[in-house]
């Protein structure tokens, strides 16, 4: 996944950020529905689903 948003990146920038900012959401979103867990995001976008579990009040779902 990182390799694809680098290349993604330098073709179209702007794209590559609404990509990772959904993928960030489905993320978050599989995460609150016990579908999968914060260890299984990837690294390009954990930081990202960290800081939107947090801010969404949801710290715990972050243990790894």
């Amino acid at each position: 996944m990182e390799l694809m948003i680098r290349i993604l990146s330098k073709i179209a920038p702007r794209k590559v950020v609404i990509i990772v900012d959904t993928i960030v959401v489905v993320y978050v979103t599989l995460i609150i529905n016990n579908r999968k867990q914060f260890k299984d995001v990837p690294p390009v976008v954990k930081e990202k689903v960290r800081n939107m579990l947090i801010d969404m009040g949801l710290e715990e779902l972050t243990a790894e």
